[in-house]
């Protein structure tokens, strides 16, 4: 399928038939806009960005797509 854009998320115009990509608006304290997800999905990784760990600590860093079959994303962060 193609990646359409709904009201929380990007997903897969193939969802009825079993696809399971999709990649949240909101991830890692980001809200991510069409161009970054865009560039997320031509790249395989944001530009450097403000995010949010998993420990909720303000970081600098990308987000990278971790599984291109399921959108799963995880945080790449900049040591500063």
């Amino acid at each position: 399928g193609s990646i359409i854009r709904g009201k929380r998320g990007y997903g897969c115009s193939a969802y009825k038939t079993g696809c399971t990509f999709v990649i949240w608006k909101d991830s890692f304290g980001a809200s991510l806009t069409d161009a970054a997800i865009a560039y997320l999905l031509k790249h395989g990784r944001t530009a450097l960005m403000r995010l949010v760990d998993e420990q909720g600590r303000p970081v600098e860093g990308r987000l990278v797509l971790q599984d291109p079959n399921t959108g799963q994303l995880r945080l790449e962060a900049v040591s500063s």
